[in-house]
């Protein structure tokens, strides 16, 4: 996990990565097949809302992609609720390619469908 801080200490923005995909992310053509050593997956970024708009979630993805370069990973995987239309402009924002879109079983959640996305290193 990697934070971002305010000058007060306190928490404004994380992301959580690690190799785990979703039992979905098998049943899709991503753009090239990796081992899960290989690649990074994006299961949480967040922005605190007092600071959405302040470049946070760049900084965020920024962190992911050099992390995952020094690294040596192929591959940034993630998926985003498909109406999370500020999330998907910074995905897109920053060349993350769409793949497909899910239903990940959290419909339960009023949460339908995912779109998924990767970034090619």
């Amino acid at each position: 996990m990697f934070v971002v801080k305010n000058a007060e200490e306190t928490i404004i923005g994380s992301v959580i990565l690690n190799h785990y995909q979703e039992a979905g992310y098998r049943n899709v053509e991503w753009h090239k097949e990796y081992a899960d050593s290989e690649i990074i997956v994006i299961h949480t970024l967040a922005v605190h809302p007092n600071y959405l708009k302040c470049g946070i979630g760049q900084i965020l993805i920024e962190f992911t992609i050099t992390y995952a370069k020094q690294n040596k990973m192929k591959s940034i995987r993630l998926d985003v609720y498909e109406n999370n239309i500020p999330a998907i402009k910074l995905y897109e924002k920053n060349q993350f390619k769409y793949v497909d879109t899910l239903d990940l079983g959290y419909g339960g959640y009023g949460l339908n469908y995912f779109k998924l996305y990767e970034y090619i290193l």
